[in-house]
């Protein structure tokens, strides 16, 4: 059974903003242990935020030169809701992934009801004041976890933010009881899967939906392979 009313600002160091790497991430993957239930193509208020000034070498095929990038990640909040819409859909039509709206994108009209009051989580990423990243966690069956609404704004790339929301969403499933992540992201977006794969996701299988052809994967948390 997972606990709940944990404030996020108590998150280790390690999951704050930069952990002394940046990577790109054409964000637009999403993520469910039950294929395209919610995602890609498809209690008190927790308040966590966290600052993080990176300025170290882009890792090599990342294209060279240095990055200084800040985001204030915290939890949602309902005043946010037209700037998460807006950054879901941007970010999908960016790299050609969006199925068009339907009722596979109702979670993101009532994200306090599904994700928050759920045993989940829903995280939004700042700079200067603008939403520019966002993620969440979904409860699925036992102890495990989605980890979907995985975007980042196409002006806000390559600064690390998706790895940041990553780490943050993965450090808060901890500390909500969960053992495994589970999430998809379609074939064509190739920096979401490299992204995945960095941190430790290993393929669990595939499938298409809505037309897209996606790639599950699966991730133990620390500590309870």
């Amino acid at each position: 059974m997972c606990s709940r009313g944990v404030d996020v600002s108590e998150l280790p160091e390690l999951h704050r903003p930069c952990a002394k790497r940046c990577t790109s991430i054409n964000d637009g993957g999403g993520g469910g242990g039950r294929l395209g239930r919610i995602g890609t193509i498809g209690c008190g208020v927790l308040e966590g935020e966290g600052r993080g000034r990176c300025s170290s070498p882009r890792p090599k095929g990342d294209g060279g030169g240095t990055i200084a990038a800040v985001l204030t990640i915290r939890r949602y909040r309902p005043p946010d809701r037209q700037a998460v819409w807006d950054l879901h859909n941007l970010a999908l039509n960016a790299v050609g992934a969006h199925a068009g709206n339907g009722p596979w994108d109702d979670d993101l009209h009532r994200i306090p009801e599904v994700y928050l009051e759920a045993g989940g989580e829903f995280l939004v990423g700042l700079e200067g004041g603008r939403i520019v990243a966002m993620g969440a966690l979904l409860r699925q069956e036992g102890t495990t976890c989605a980890v979907t609404r995985m975007r980042v704004h196409p002006d806000a790339q390559r600064r690390g933010h998706g790895r940041r929301i990553l780490r943050r969403l993965e450090a808060r499933a901890v500390r909500l009881g969960y053992e495994r992540l589970v999430l998809e992201t379609t074939e064509r977006q190739v920096a979401a899967i490299s992204l995945y794969r960095s941190e430790g996701y290993a393929e669990t299988g595939r499938g298409v939906v809505h037309g897209f052809h996606c790639i599950l994967y699966a991730k133990s948390l620390p500590g309870r392979a």
